[in-house]
């Protein structure tokens, strides 16, 4: 029997159970690490807008280690999913 996607229900079954199964702990480490990119960047607009001061050597010390950890989580999630043993 098929289903209005086209295909068969059993199918459609494996499809979706693929697609939660690609949604795992390493997606949540490159999300994590979106967020720490992109927080940090918006933080450092919005107050230097603000206070008109964009020479503020301690907000650099916030945002670039913030952005930098953001980006080696998410360098983290890509090795640890490359490194997983595909399922069967």
């Amino acid at each position: 029997m098929q289903s209005s996607s086209g295909l068969p229900s059993s199918k459609r079954s494996d499809v979706e159970s693929d697609n939660i199964r690609r949604f795992s702990i390493y997606s949540f480490y490159v999300i994590f690490g979106m967020i720490l990119l992109v927080v940090p960047l918006i933080f450092y607009l919005y107050w230097n807008i603000l206070y008109d001061d964009w020479a503020d050597v301690g907000m650099y010390s916030f945002v670039a280690p913030t952005m930098v950890f953001g980006i080696l989580i998410i360098a983290l999630g890509n090795v640890k999913r490359s490194m997983e043993k595909p399922r069967q």
